[in-house]
């Protein structure tokens, strides 16, 4: 269930995350075998609910709502009333959320924090502007209907054991065709706020393999929505049997277009990244359960094992 707090015109595209919401978890309904990773006792961690923070502004017409700036964005509050000295344990882990939501949409004030009101009222200027500039083109019709929007929501796929996975999810929309969506996710280590990329997971030897085995079920899934040249760069990657280069190594450890539910990695590629607009985003599940001998031994997300690995 999502929070109602965007216009229901955008809650269909973005679906802004809640405090404490339910997990939606896509794509598969693998989860791990009861016997494949032994349990594993990570160290104790402070406990907190991930809430949210909002702005929005519009300017109206007087008819309807021709510019809009929505923001919800995600940060963690601690369960109960607590000290300064408790809230800012979580002010690294909130800066990265505030990093992946804001970044590009947002400007930063002299002191670096991301300042949301002179951002929103840059945008509904600027909007007003080339609105007001488009209605003075002669034949210009469609100006006095047209909305610009830029909306930004969040989706919450993972909470436990230490580990946080969160989908940043934006719409802005200024005029053409149609409106452009886009996907970010985040994986954190709350409270310290570390961002975790695929060399945290993955042994440095099976990472080629792991994108192997992505990139095959994408072509699986999806080859005939594919841009020609994006199918044929990956069938001949699936398809390369050398061992990982240095290069290889270095790029996939660093990957970050993926997310984690409590089943397994999902990795994305936004629209316009392989395929044509009309074939929309697209998502490839790779369960833990079959990649669980290629985890690194410390991994983060070897706490999620352990309920599943009690007698």
């Amino acid at each position: 269930m999502k929070c109602l707090l965007l216009p229901a015109a955008l809650l269909a595209v973005l679906g802004a995350g809640c405090a404490n919401a339910p997990v939606d978890v896509p794509g598969t309904d693998d989860a791990a075998p009861k016997d494949s990773t032994p349990a594993v006792r990570g160290e104790e961690r402070p406990q907190a609910g991930l809430g949210m923070r909002t702005i929005f502004r519009s300017w109206n017409d007087g008819g309807s709502d021709r510019c809009v700036f929505e923001i919800v964005y995600p940060q963690f509050q601690a369960p109960f009333a607590t000290g300064d000295e408790e809230d800012r344990r979580w002010d690294a882990a909130n800066r990265e959320l505030e990093r992946a939501a804001l970044t590009g949409f947002v400007p930063t004030s002299t002191s670096g924090a991301f300042d949301l009101a002179r951002g929103a009222d840059s945008y509904i200027e600027t909007c007003r502007a080339e609105l007001d500039e488009l209605s003075d083109t002669p034949g210009n019709d469609e100006t006095s209907y047209m909305q610009y929007i830029q909306s930004i929501g969040y989706d919450v796929k993972l909470l436990q054991d230490g580990l946080a996975s969160v989908v940043i999810q934006s719409y802005a929309y200024s005029g053409g065709a149609h409106g452009l969506p886009w996907i970010h996710g985040v994986t954190l280590t709350p409270p310290e706020g570390r961002r975790l990329l695929l060399g945290d997971f993955i042994q440095p030897e099976r990472l080629k393999p792991f994108m192997q085995m992505a990139r095959r079920q994408l072509l699986d899934e999806w080859s005939d929505a594919l841009f020609p040249e994006a199918a044929d760069a990956f069938a001949t990657f699936v398809a390369d049997a050398n061992l990982i280069t240095e290069e290889e190594r270095l790029a996939f450890s660093i990957y970050e277009d993926f997310y984690l539910t409590p089943q397994g990695f999902v990795l994305y590629w936004n629209v316009y990244d392989v395929a044509p607009y009309a074939a929309g985003q697209h998502i490839v599940t790779i369960p833990y359960r079959t990649v669980s001998d290629w985890l690194l031994p410390d991994s983060p997300i070897t706490a999620l094992f352990r309920s599943s690995s009690s007698p």
